[in-house]
């Protein structure tokens, strides 16, 4: 069935938008598992604790913003499951730190290949 609000959706850009979405939850899952390390009580780190908790908090929203706008163009998300961190005991805050940058960088990479697939397909909402 056609979709009266699918106008210049290119297939591409819908699945990269989910890979996008997924990859935010992804983050957001893992900054909520540091969460709970940092906040541990042989850990202590409560700054940590508090920090990793607003990128989780962030995180979630950025992919439920990024779902929001799939929905009002009319595509269908791709929900993948979530993986864990590879890392379940971080020796340091820096460690923790060094992750959560490659993750960020992994959800630029994907946005800015969203972008450059929305620019090749034409379409003016990407």
């Amino acid at each position: 069935m056609e979709n009266s609000v699918f106008q210049h959706f290119h297939p591409e850009c819908e699945l990269s938008i989910s890979k996008a979405i997924n990859l935010e939850l992804h983050a957001g899952y893992v900054y909520f598992s540091m969460t709970y390390y940092f906040g541990h009580h042989d850990v202590a780190l409560k700054h940590f604790s508090m920090f990793f908790r607003e990128q989780s908090k962030k995180k979630m929203k950025h992919a439920e913003k990024i779902l929001q706008y799939l929905t009002k163009r009319g595509g269908h998300p791709v929900l993948e499951n979530i993986l864990k961190s590879e890392v379940q005991y971080w020796s340091d805050g820096l460690q923790a730190l060094e992750e959560a940058l490659v993750m960020e960088k992994a959800v630029n990479e994907e946005l800015l290949i969203l972008c450059n697939k929305a620019k090749e397909h034409e379409d003016p909402h990407g």
